[in-house]
């Protein structure tokens, strides 16, 4: 009779410590999400001459990336 408790525990048990995993990538997406749009509002916002900087430094490294 114990071995009929122990082993569905031990799923549920295993399907929590797992999806702690999931939750701790998630929450690191999450803060990375948050930070990210904190920039892009700062730059926006605070200095519009740095984001022109900003988006000219992107399209010259893209074009360096793309011009042989």
């Amino acid at each position: 009779m114990l071995k009929l408790l122990t082993i569905p525990m031990r799923n549920i048990l295993g399907t929590f410590h797992a999806d702690e995993k999931a939750q701790d990538a998630f929450e690191y997406l999450l803060v990375v999400g948050g930070v990210s749009v904190a920039i892009v509002v700062l730059i926006a916002a605070g200095a519009p001459s740095l984001a022109t900087l900003v988006i000219d430094w992107v399209t010259d490294q893209i074009n360096g990336i793309t011009t042989p």
